[in-house]
Parts: structure tokens; C-alpha cells; sequence
């Protein structure tokens, strides 16, 4: 199985797009001081992990038996989590700003990130998206469609970088 997972790692080139975006926004806000695209390179780096670790590695211990898929899930979860808090403090010690930090959470919270999962991972969007409802509209109306969820996502990230532009 572990041969199957490095085989398969990087099939995507949209991994590596995900990757080297992340990083040239990053380079970008920090070198010319625009913090906005914090959120930006946060979302696109979260989204490189994302495809690697759930687009891959998970789907693949899928395919191969659902017991360990089920009992691996909670771990990769974790393990998501904290390379989300580690992208969090990494912004917070570059830019000394807690607002721009909270930013970067909340564009992910919004479903933008989800939404450029399935569009790098090249996911069909025509379907029922049950579990998105731990984002914001997803509370209020349960199962969200195809447009809802492209609304959601862009919406949500806008305000953020609304939000961080003006308060910067």
C-alpha cells in the first residue's frame, strides 16, 4: 500500500499549481507589504494539503479497505487542523497582526478553500454538498447546491479581504 500512496502522491499537476500559488502570494504580501493576500496564500496552501492528504493519500486508503478509511479519517483530520494552526502562526509571527491571522481561518471557515479544492482536484460540482454544513450558509440552510457553495466561497473570502483591507 505504501507504494500505491508514493505512485499516486503527485499524479495532480494542480498539487504543485496549488503549492507554488500559495507561495508567490505569500512572497507577494510580504514583500510588498499587502497583507490581504495573506488569506489568499493561506487558502491555496491549505488547499496543496488538502489534495495531497485527502485528495490522495485518503482516497487511496479508501479504495484499498473503508475499515481503515474510517478509522484513519479522525487522524488525518487532526493532523489537517494542525497544519492549519501552524499556517495561523506562521502569518501571525510574519505580520504581528491577530486580525489578518483570523482572517486566514475565516476564508477557509467561508468554504473558499472547499471550493478550489473541487476545482483544482477537478471534482464534479453538480452535486449535493451534505457536508458543508459547518460553513456559515450551510448552518442556516442545511445541504447546499452548486451555486450556493461558488457563492458561499466567494463571498466569504471577498468580505475577508475586504474586512483585512480596511482594517490594515
Amino acid at each position: 500500500m505504501i507504494l500505491i500512496v508514493i505512485k499516486r502522491l503527485f499524479v495532480s499537476q494542480w498539487i504543485g499549481y496549488s503549492f507554488l500559488l500559495g507561495i508567490i502570494a505569500g512572497c507577494i504580501a510580504y514583500f510588498l507589504n499587502l497583507p490581504y493576500l495573506y488569506p489568499l496564500a493561506f487558502v491555496l496552501l491549505t488547499n496543496m494539503f488538502d489534495l495531497i492528504g485527502y485528495g490522495n493519500i485518503q482516497q487511496i486508503i479508501f479504495e484499498y479497505d473503508v475499515n481503515i478509511y474510517s478509522v484513519t479519517l479522525p487522524y488525518y483530520r487532526i493532523i489537517q487542523k494542525m497544519f492549519n494552526w501552524l499556517l495561523v502562526a506562521t502569518v501571525w509571527s510574519i505580520t504581528g497582526n491577530w486580525i489578518i491571522a483570523l482572517g486566514c481561518l475565516c476564508a477557509n471557515f467561508g468554504g473558499f478553500q472547499d471550493l478550489l479544492y473541487y476545482i483544482f482536484g477537478r471534482y464534479n460540482l453538480n452535486q449535493n454538498y451534505t457536508w458543508l454544513r459547518w460553513t456559515p450558509l450551510g448552518m442556516l440552510i442545511g445541504d447546499l447546491n452548486k451555486w450556493e457553495f461558488i457563492a458561499q466561497g466567494l463571498i466569504s473570502f471577498t468580505l475577508i479581504i475586504i474586512g483585512i483591507w480596511r482594517l490594515c
